[in-house]
């Protein structure tokens, strides 16, 4: 069952609703909750020490996608100023998110950027309906918001979201609390049911998904086509 918790006021002023994890597909929450949950407890580091589970997270999430056909797509920027939110792809894949958002912006506005306004936004993962798709909002069965503690709603991002996903994709936000991840970080997740359900979820990729569970978290090894994010204001 899901529980609506005030998000924000959306373009009409009508009120955000942003659900806690229940109101995603079960298969779904259990995907995305192996990842949180491995994320807490082995995070990337940074050269500075730096414990990075955002960057850990869309590290799995893009291994996953590494043939473009999950439906679990993370970071993927859109253009606020349109309407609806456009994704932000590839000039070369309209299937891939824009590998520069900084060129991108340089291309699209020059000097007339505004940063920390809004103007653009990156999900931490949106779920597609069909990964042969751009990630339009058509094409959209949820947008998700990933929290790690600290880290506090954030309303005016949350009712972005909602517009990204327009009337007919959900809003969900996921945390270890609401993914039931163990408190102890020294617990064996190896056999968890989360983790049991990413090895499940991609049987028919169970060798990458079976690498993927052995990560320490360091990120992916080198040649494995997946470039480490690049840090950049887009809130």
């Amino acid at each position: 069952m899901s529980r609506d918790v005030p998000g924000g006021m959306s373009s009409d002023g009508t009120t955000t609703k942003v659900h806690l994890g229940g109101d995603l597909d079960p298969q779904d929450k259990k995907v995305l909750c192996a990842a949180l949950c491995q994320c807490k407890k082995g995070p990337n580091i940074s050269i500075v020490g730096a414990r990075l589970k955002q960057a850990c997270v869309a590290t799995k999430l893009s291994a996953l996608d590494a043939k473009g056909d999950s439906i679990y797509k993370p970071e993927v920027s859109y253009n606020m100023n349109e309407y609806p939110p456009a994704p932000i792809m590839s000039s070369r894949n309209p299937l891939e998110p824009h590998g520069f958002i900084p060129a991108w912006i340089k291309a699209n506005y020059g000097e007339g950027y505004v940063p920390g306004v809004g103007w653009i936004r990156r999900p931490d993962v949106v779920i597609v309906k069909d990964p042969t798709q751009p990630p339009t909002q058509d094409n959209l069965a949820s947008v998700v918001d990933m929290k790690f503690p600290p880290d506090k709603r954030n309303v005016e991002q949350m009712a972005d979201y909602q517009e990204i996903a327009g009337p007919n994709a959900t809003v969900a936000e996921l945390d270890p609390a609401s993914c039931g991840c163990p408190d102890d970080d020294n617990a064996d997740e190896s056999s968890s049911p989360t983790a049991d359900a990413l090895r499940d979820a991609f049987s028919s990729i169970g060798k990458q998904v079976r690498t993927l569970l052995n990560q320490t978290g360091a990120g992916p090894q080198p040649g494995a086509g997946l470039p480490p994010p690049v840090p950049f204001p887009v809130h």
